[in-house]
C-alpha cells in the first residue's frame, strides 16, 4: 500500500468469487489488480465455490503461487459445502 494509505490505516481486501471461471480470466482479474498503485499492500482472497471440487481448488492454488509474490497475501478458500442461509423471517435456504 502507499505511505499515506498506511499511515491512515487502510487496508484493501480483494475478495474474488469464483465458480468455474477460466482460470486465464482470473490470471487476467490478478494482472489487472497488480497493475494498481499500491497493489503491494492488497490481500486478495480466492474464493471458490465447493461445488467445484478439487479442480476449483487446484486452479486458486495455481493462481496463489504465480501470484503471491505480487501482493501482500493471496488466499484461498471454498464455500462450505452444508452452509445454511437463515433469514430474518426465520426461513431457511
Amino acid at each position: 500500500a502507499t505511505g499515506a494509505a498506511l499511515a491512515a490505516g487502510v487496508a484493501h481486501l480483494i475478495l474474488i468469487p469464483s465458480y468455474k471461471e477460466d482460470e486465464e480470466m482470473l490470471a487476467l482479474t490478478l494482472t489487472s489488480l497488480v497493475e494498481a498503485q499500491g497493489s503491494a499492500g492488497f490481500h486478495v482472497v480466492m474464493a471458490m465455490e465447493y461445488r467445484e471440487g478439487q479442480d476449483g481448488m487446484d486452479k486458486a492454488e495455481r493462481l496463489q503461487e504465480r501470484f503471491c509474490d505480487c501482493f501482500a497475501r493471496v488466499t484461498v478458500t471454498s464455500h462450505p459445502p452444508d452452509l445454511v442461509e437463515c433469514h430474518i423471517d426465520g426461513s431457511r435456504e
